[in-house]
């Protein structure tokens, strides 16, 4: 291997120890997305939970080689390509199957049926590059081997694939890589995928506005009325999350025009070891909050942004035993309650500017 440039491919080789002890969380970089999108819609072969699971993992494992460097990435540019001299241009893998598949499962076929989803799902790339047009035709991965003794799979990553794999230069979304096999719809995961990119800060989650038109493309789905999208696609995919995700979201449903707003927030199933004291303060406070006040899960989404951005402890002091909150309900106690916390805020700094004065 001394033949190769530089740090063309960190690792030749990665092997079944780096996928059966994941990280936490794992790194999706932005330019998969737009592969996610033509794997979802190809009807030949259509993405599946089983093969999105694969790509998931494997993301994971390539986490600590990902590339923020454009420059570094370039490299893998003057290699491949030539096709006038030998290259080394593809990188091993060496997995068990059950490491792509829930813990405790025995079928297999799902493992084998993801990889071989990759293996069928061929790219023709035109590229240019350093004022050359090249044309590439590969698929994902090549030479899959499954060994049903050992229950083990080898396969090699074409190094386009691969690049594409640690390209973080453009950035990427924050996953938990427990989402990866407690998450069993493929809706649902497309949809957390979706929600990852809305964060804005640790303490916002993100929230979007989304049409009729945007949601049915996602899903690739053809519904005409908001019911139909409430019922087969909006609340499945919720109760989903809700359940087995450290993200999940809210809607409001359109009163007017032809959009809702999605509002992501953390959920509690964040693993005990992942979620402060603090987390856990905001969470309590804002179920009691829910009650009392008769709160939507818009508002519930609303008020937990609130504790997160300006603190748990700036909150509960700015509202504690303000009668005026007591019996409000709904969004006339939101509205109050920003409007007790920025009048506390503004006195507080004028207090700050006096004392330092």
């Amino acid at each position: 291997m001394e033949n190769i440039k530089s740090s063309l491919l960190p690792k030749v080789q990665y092997t079944t120890e780096l996928a059966t002890n994941l990280p936490d969380s794992a790194q999706f970089p932005q330019r998969l997305y737009s592969f996610l999108e033509k794997a979802r819609n190809d009807d030949n072969n259509p993405l599946t939970i089983h093969a999105l699971r694969v790509i998931l993992v494997l993301i994971s494992i390539v986490k600590k080689d990902q590339v923020f460097s454009t420059q570094q990435l370039d490299l893998f540019d003057e290699d491949w390509y030539a096709t006038d001299k030998a290259s080394h241009d593809q990188v091993q893998f060496f997995l068990k199957l059950k490491d792509l598949i829930p813990q405790g499962s025995k079928n297999y076929d799902y493992a084998k049926e993801g990889l071989k989803f990759l293996l069928k799902f061929v790219t023709e790339e035109k590229l240019i590059i350093k004022g050359k047009e090249v044309e590439l035709h590969s698929s994902v991965i090549s030479n899959l081997v499954f060994n049903d003794g050992d229950k083990g799979a080898k396969f090699y990553m074409h190094q386009y694939w691969y690049r594409i794999f640690i390209d973080i230069s453009k950035g990427y979304n924050r996953i938990a890589t427990n989402s990866i096999f407690n998450i069993s719809s493929l809706h649902a995961y497309l949809f957390y995928l979706f929600l990852t990119t809305l964060r804005r800060s640790k303490q916002d989650a993100g929230s979007c506005e989304m049409r009729m038109d945007t949601i049915n493309e996602r899903f690739n789905t053809n519904y005409k009325y908001w019911s139909k999208i409430k019922e087969k696609i909006l609340d499945p995919v919720k109760t989903s999350l809700d359940a087995n995700s450290e993200l999940s979201f809210n809607y409001s449903w359109p009163v007017e025009g032809n959009k809702i707003t999605i509002v992501a927030y953390e959920t509690a199933k964040i693993a005990p070891e992942l979620k402060s004291d603090i987390d856990y303060r905001i969470d309590k406070a804002v179920r009691y909050k829910k009650s009392k006040h008769s709160l939507n899960d818009i508002q519930v989404g609303q008020l937990t942004g609130i504790y997160k951005k300006y603190s748990y402890d700036t909150v509960t002091a700015a509202i504690s035993r303000k009668k005026e909150l007591q019996n409000l309900k709904s969004d006339t106690y939101l509205k109050k309650l920003q409007e007790i916390l920025y009048g506390y805020i503004e006195h507080k700094h004028k207090k700050q500017l006096a004392t330092t004065a």
